[in-house]
């Protein structure tokens, strides 16, 4: 039996538990959280817009994956896969 809040009464024993939460996120990848400054997250929702980005997670994904893609040819002469869900014009 559930209350709907964080407890739980076992049908069994009849005590009381507290449920454990779901903390599983929708990916296995890492994630990481950067803070910008006004300028910079207006640049990148224009560059979202512009180019019809999903989500601003993908927008920045893109952009990163370009700034990679342009430091690996200077340094390395590589290029990272695409990954971009954006619609270029």
């Amino acid at each position: 039996m559930s209350t709907g809040g964080g407890a739980e009464k076992s049908s069994v024993t009849g005590s009381w538990k507290v449920k454990e939460r779901d903390t599983t996120m929708p990916t296995n990848k890492p994630r990481f959280t950067i803070t910008l400054d006004e300028e910079l997250l207006e640049r990148i929702e224009n560059y979202r817009f512009e180019n019809r980005c999903p989500n601003r997670t993908q927008a920045v994904l893109d952009l990163l994956h370009m700034g990679l893609d342009d430091y690996d040819k200077l340094t390395k002469g590589k290029q990272s896969k695409p990954s971009s869900q954006c619609k270029k014009k």
